[in-house]
């Protein structure tokens, strides 16, 4: 089996991978919001979003990608210091995938 670096399904790599495959029916209110004030800059939620939505800027997470976001939690979950609050968007909004 084939073994791809980490770093091809990270960011912007993942986002690149991904722009063509998911379509984000706009919210009127953002259900991801990271609390800078807690994020310890682990990464988790970069390296491992399915869907590429974190940056690291200036050693914090940055939710800046929500359109590609598929609704799984995982950030929240893995996030060691509670800095992430999530929420289900709104019926009708949030992620299509165009493939299955």
């Amino acid at each position: 089996m084939k073994k791809f670096p980490a770093e091809e399904f990270e960011g912007e790599k993942l986002r690149e991978k991904l722009k063509d495959l998911v379509e984000m029916i706009p919210t009127k209110g953002d259900n991801i919001k990271v609390n800078e004030d807690k994020c310890g800059g682990c990464r988790l939620c970069f390296k491992h979003c399915p869907g590429g939505c974190f940056e690291i800027i200036d050693g914090k997470a940055k939710y800046t990608y929500p359109e590609l976001c598929f609704e799984c939690g995982a950030c929240v979950i893995l996030c060691p210091t509670g800095a992430i609050d999530w929420n289900y968007p709104e019926g009708g909004t949030g992620v299509v995938l165009r493939y299955s």
